[in-house]
């Protein structure tokens, strides 16, 4: 008789495990997919944005560097006037050799 209650027992818990299981499986399921999906989404939206950045670039393409120039990229602090009237940061300089730079708006 006692045999049969620790059978009943052990036979309760294992189906309450296994239960426990299957519904922690069925959640971990979901939130799956819901990842899934969000992963799906996000994507997209990096696709749009980088379909959205190809189409800026080639819509406002810089003009050629001029010869014997290279790209400022921020080392010389200098304003030129540009051909809209403004004063902007140099895109290009020339460097001299002697400590003095030829600066171009770049537009």
């Amino acid at each position: 008789m006692e045999d049969d209650s620790l059978n009943d027992t052990t036979r309760a818990v294992a189906n309450g495990l296994i239960s426990t299981i299957n519904r922690r499986s069925a959640v971990a399921d979901q939130r799956l997919a819901e990842a899934r999906r969000r992963i799906n989404q996000l994507q997209g939206t990096v696709h749009a944005r980088e379909a959205e950045v190809r189409r800026i670039r080639h819509t406002n393409n810089a003009p050629d560097m001029p010869s014997n120039y290279q790209r400022n990229g921020g080392r010389v602090d200098i304003q030129v006037s540009s051909h809209g009237g403004e004063n902007i940061v140099a895109r290009w300089i020339r460097l001299l050799g002697n400590g003095e730079v030829v600066a171009r708006a770049g537009e």
